[in-house]
């Protein structure tokens, strides 16, 4: 529904599960990102589907997006990785996240109170030059690699800022964008997961009994996306990201 993956929800429900089963530790967070990065795959695939029925995505953008954001999440898995987060400092990716999550929460906010911004059209051709969806493409996949997010709570808001992408355009193109950079991020982070103690096959089940339902939320959400008001959207998003970023600042403060 928001274009955002999948994995800025999985990641804070994984870090609580943990918190609750077999108490969270920094590793984990490795073992969260693993997971959320195979889910999502199977989340935006679904959305995709949907936005392009609905023909949002705008082509120019994605043949840019795509491999930008690709060696973005190459370079992200990599700095996630290195000894500054590496097992038990794993923790300091979870600040990083609830950081992020409220970052994503403010600027929703304060697109609310903004009246006439990015109002879709069935007329828009994107006219700016192609450098600058690499301005967006970088970011989101090196986002999508630290933090094991699918970028879209990132690409979303920059395409709307840099680009002047209406929302919906945006979502749409943030899903596209998701499925193929997921899958280089995915492969990356499950083959380096034993760095963190883990083995590839826990990282698959817990994927496992994640993607069942989100394939059916993600597909019903995309549709979603096209009929909701606009406002309705953020407020929701706004108050989830809000209660999300306290439970991850709970489990590691």
């Amino acid at each position: 529904m928001l274009g955002v993956g999948g994995s800025i929800f999985i990641i804070p429900g994984l870090v609580f599960y943990f918190g609750q089963t077999e108490g969270f530790t920094g590793k984990h967070q490795h073992l969260a990102q693993a997971a959320a990065m195979i889910c999502n795959i199977f989340v935006a695939a679904p959305a995709v589907r949907a936005h392009l029925k609905a023909r949002v995505v705008v082509k120019k953008i994605v043949l840019v997006l795509v491999p930008t954001a690709i060696a973005g999440i190459i370079v992200g898995v990599m700095i996630s990785n290195s000894r500054y987060f590496s097992k038990e400092n794993g923790r300091y990716l979870t600040l990083a996240l609830g950081g992020f999550l409220i970052y994503v929460a403010v600027y929703n906010l304060w697109k609310i109170f903004q009246k006439g911004a990015n109002l879709d059209s069935t007329q828009y051709v994107y006219d700016k030059p192609l450098w600058m969806v690499a301005l967006v493409g970088l970011p989101m996949g090196l986002s999508a690699g630290l933090l094991g997010i699918g970028g879209g709570a990132l690409c979303v808001p920059f395409l709307q800022m840099v680009l002047k992408v209406p929302l919906r355009r945006a979502i749409g193109c943030s899903a596209f964008t998701i499925v193929c950079v997921a899958m280089i991020g995915a492969v990356y982070k499950n083959a380096t997961l034993a760095e963190h103690g883990f083995a590839v096959s826990r990282s698959l089940s817990l994927a496992g009994m994640i993607i069942p339902t989100a394939i059916i939320g993600s597909y019903f959400g995309a549709r979603l996306s096209h009929k909701v008001p606009q406002k309705v959207l953020r407020i929701i998003f706004v108050v989830f990201m809000l209660v999300t970023a306290a439970k991850m600042f709970s489990q590691v403060l």
